[in-house]
């Protein structure tokens, strides 16, 4: 585990390492640059939107400073550009997100933002550089109860009870789309829909595999009331977002992400807060 450790450190230590190119003339002696690039250098900062809300490991405030993932990544970005960010933080949900890129009001999003077909109608997505599952997590108690007796792979695939998500967010979209006979359930914030799942108020929570062993990682005990299931054959991709028209940024993005071997495994986001600090 601490090679592992020190691998991952070694990774991410790139980000910032680019602040270290021979740069101030990087950019002064390439006269012909694309025009959303020209935009943010002669503005002079790289703005990056963020929902208000905080979702580590990815993002969130510590100490009266904005940390994360998410945060070295867009940081690393705005050193290859030269110009400082601006972290926007005013979207209440990813979606709101997605439309403040749609709308030009930013340059880039960076906040764990899953690649979706409905999203994608109205802007770009980069490479991904985190994938998980999706998965289910089911209050023991209510689930036995509606499962009678049955296995469990054929109630979750036929599953038609309560479902609760985050209103707003990829996975509210795509539990139409995957669990149809479901009734869902929308909450406006995840702690909501665990306070729900806990009650007994629905029968199951619905989102990606990380955000649920984040939780027995944090507290072991809720595997006595609770159960989680990835679902093996989905994937939940997270990828920043840009403009629709930003050809050249989404080609600068998707090689900086290639060069720097930005592609993480559940394991490291899951220790990400350990390895920095």
């Amino acid at each position: 585990m601490k090679n592992e450790r020190r691998r991952v450190l070694g990774q991410l230590g790139l980000i910032s390492g680019l602040a270290l190119l021979p740069g101030r003339g990087l950019w002064a002696a390439t006269p012909l640059l694309a025009p959303e690039l020209r935009q943010i250098v002669a503005r002079g900062e790289l703005r990056v939107a963020m929902p208000c809300f905080d979702s580590p490991p990815f993002f969130y405030q510590e100490q009266g400073s904005l940390k994360g993932l998410d945060v070295d990544i867009a940081t690393g970005l705005a050193r290859v550009l030269q110009v400082p960010v601006r972290f926007v933080r005013q979207a209440s949900s990813f979606n709101g997100v997605v439309e403040q890129v749609a709308r030009r009001e930013v340059d880039l999003a960076a906040c764990k933002m899953s690649r979706t077909l409905a999203r994608a109608r109205q802007v770009r997505f980069s490479e991904p550089y985190f994938i998980s599952r999706h998965a289910l997590l089911l209050n023991r108690v209510v689930f036995a109860r509606q499962a009678r007796g049955r296995e469990l792979a054929q109630v979750v695939r036929q599953f038609d009870g309560s479902l609760g998500v985050i209103r707003d967010s990829a996975f509210a979209d795509l539990a139409a789309q995957n669990f149809p006979r479901a009734r869902l359930v929308h909450y406006d914030s995840w702690e909501a829909v665990l306070t729900a799942l806990e009650r007994g108020e629905v029968v199951a929570a619905y989102r990606d595999e990380l955000e649920m062993r984040r939780l027995f990682q944090r507290d072991p005990s809720l595997s006595l009331d609770l159960r989680l299931v990835a679902l093996t054959d989905t994937e939940d991709a997270q990828a920043l977002v840009l403009p629709p028209d930003a050809e050249q940024f989404l080609a600068l993005v998707n090689l900086y992400l290639l060069q720097q071997r930005l592609r993480f495994s559940i394991e490291q986001v899951l220790h990400y807060g350990e390895l920095g600090s």
